[in-house]
């Protein structure tokens, strides 16, 4: 029996179909690219900007007021609080910059000891002048301590009529290959400085009259906290955040007076600061 051939009409829904096909997979494609760029971007949007590998981001304005505001009341009555390892007296040649005498701090963003010192070293700084661009970040994730929420002095400058502030941030907190990635540079001098008092992070140089390696507190007063509860602690006399931080902020700013001899007077004088004068 011959074979009939088809008639337009079918030839014709047969293409309609093949065409309906061909854009039913052009849009199944088109949707499965979107989804891909989508989430791209949204790896490429969050990589690093959670956990202790992220972008430092602006300090809350109400974090640094809690901060460099703690009442002087609660500052009295803590003195020295339960801060330890205070700076110790040396016999260096009178450190300057600038005409100023010259705060050296040597740390890592990496260091949980790094991290908890420089919540005290902000508080007592910023009773001479003023600190900007400061970065809210945490100490590695992979040391002890770990996930300290802490600032970092990376690209922070620090303005004062009495002082200079020297920050050298060595390492972030994120590793390259084995190694946590450098990050500023020291002078041949700051480097001989830091192999004087045994290489190790923090190093505060307080004007060649004093000099801390070390935190001043436990860093694990810090764990599982945030900035914000931190700073809010400070203005407790009875926490133990407080006590910490807050008293060794008087134990540096008595040791800060002694190069500015004495001055800011109303800081210099203050209770709070005769009450933490150790070493």
């Amino acid at each position: 029996m011959p074979t009939l051939a088809p008639s337009k009409r079918v030839l014709a829904a047969q293409k309609q179909r093949k065409r309906r096909a061909r854009r039913t997979v052009i849009a199944a494609i088109a949707s499965l690219l979107t989804v891909v760029t989508v989430l791209v971007i949204v790896a490429i949007a969050t990589n690093g900007s959670s956990g202790p590998a992220a972008k430092p981001d602006a300090v809350p304005p109400a974090v640094l007021a809690d901060l460099t505001g703690v009442p002087a009341a609660t500052a009295t009555a803590i003195g020295s609080g339960s801060s330890t390892n205070p700076p110790r007296p040396v016999s260096e040649a009178l450190r300057t910059s600038g005409g100023k005498p010259e705060v050296l701090y040597i740390g890592s963003e990496y260091c949980p000891f790094c991290a908890a010192q420089r919540w005290p070293l902000i508080q007592a700084l910023s009773r001479f002048g003023h600190f900007t661009g400061l970065r809210t970040m945490r100490s590695a994730a992979d040391d002890v301590h770990p996930n300290t929420p802490t600032f970092t002095f990376h690209r922070a400058s620090y303005s004062s009529e009495y002082l200079t502030f020297t920050a050298r941030e060595l390492y972030t907190n994120s590793r390259n290959g084995s190694n946590y990635a450098p990050l500023d540079k020291m002078s041949s001098e700051e480097a001989a400085l830091l192999q004087q008092y045994g290489g190790s992070f923090p190093l505060l140089d307080i004007g060649g009259r004093f000099v801390q390696v070390g935190a001043s507190y436990d860093p694990n007063l810090l764990h599982g906290l945030d900035w914000v509860q931190i700073a809010a602690a400070l203005a407790d006399q009875k926490s133990s955040i407080a006590r910490g931080i807050d008293g060794s902020a008087n134990v540096l700013t008595a040791a800060l007076c002694t190069l500015t001899n004495g001055q800011p007077l109303q800081v210099c004088s203050a209770p709070a600061v005769k009450g933490g004068s150790r070493g």
